[in-house]
């Protein structure tokens, strides 16, 4: 069967039914939406969450969703559109500030040794230890269980916004003591 076909009719169900036919559409194209939206943000979180947020927006619409070429492309085509209001709302210098950032952070990390390494997470545990304990288990629900921002909202029952403000003062706090 057509590989177009076949995400058509997925399509209908999806708009016609209930949590089966979500399902079905959801697990078909998550794994590529996200693979591709991971090579367009280098975030895994930041991925996830606009996939995520895709797929709650088609949910409330899809009775008003008309697709008139292929399901993947409107698929691709919604997701590219949330790449590009993330973008814009975080701005442009703070993008490349973070992408810089991640580059610096994966060469130091192929530069240092382990004794170094081993160092620097003895300062990072010192420094975590003297914040007060919701910064501390936000940065780690962040950094070593590796949850989105808004899966630790839920988790702590904060506000996305926050978790947000934490993670950053922490990460502030980090850079400082590293330098």
């Amino acid at each position: 069967m057509d590989q177009s076909l076949i995400e058509f009719c997925l399509f209908e169900r999806f708009q016609e039914g209930g949590e089966q036919e979500f399902a079905l559409f959801y697990n078909y194209f998550v794994p590529k939406l996200k693979d591709y939206a991971i090579r367009k943000l280098n975030s895994i979180d930041e991925a996830h969450d606009l996939v995520q947020d895709l797929f709650v927006s088609l949910w409330e619409k899809r009775e008003k969703i008309t697709i008139n070429k292929s399901v993947s492309s409107f698929m691709i085509t919604s997701l590219n559109r949330r790449i590009l209001n993330l973008h814009r709302s975080n701005n442009y210098e703070s993008f490349y500030k973070k992408e810089q950032l991640h580059q610096e952070n994966e060469a130091c990390s192929n530069c240092l040794s382990k004794l170094q390494m081993q160092d620097i997470q003895i300062v990072v545990d010192q420094v975590l230890n003297n914040m007060p304990v919701k910064v501390k288990k936000i940065y780690k629900l962040s950094r070593q269980e590796y949850l989105s921002n808004k899966e630790i909202a839920d988790v702590m029952h904060l506000s996305e916004q926050t978790v947000k403000n934490q993670l950053s003062s922490a990460i502030k706090v980090l850079k400082m003591k590293l330098k």
